[in-house]
Order: structure tokens, then C-alpha cells, then sequence
């Protein structure tokens, strides 16, 4: 039997979610929802889930 490993595994989530935004212009709107979205003003939940990637960074 081998020997066990400790694999670092990392896990890429894509989100999907809508929000509405008022602005003057797209430019406006868009930069409007990064500001808020790296404010944490949208919770996102399982559901909001559309895809997962999975990928072995180095095995010790």
C-alpha cells in the first residue's frame, strides 16, 4: 500500500448573479458594481454558483 500525500488543491468558483445599477453611462454603472462588489454589497449563495475548477497546485 503507499504512502499518503498532502495534495494543495485549488478551487476557481465562477459566480453568476444580477444586479441593477443606476448610472449615468456603462462605464459608470460597471465601475459602480466593482466598487460595490469589493465592498461586499452582494452576498452571493450556492445557487449563484455556475461553475467550480479544480486543480492540483504541487503534491508533498
Amino acid at each position: 500500500m503507499g504512502s499518503k500525500r498532502t495534495y494543495n488543491v485549488e478551487i476557481t468558483e465562477i459566480k453568476h448573479f444580477d444586479i441593477d445599477i443606476e448610472a449615468e453611462s456603462e462605464k459608470e454603472a460597471l465601475t459602480k458594481a466593482r466598487i460595490s462588489y469589493g465592498n461586499g454589497a452582494y452576498k452571493t449563495q450556492l445557487r449563484n454558483t455556475v461553475a467550480a475548477e479544480f486543480e492540483i497546485i504541487n503534491g508533498k
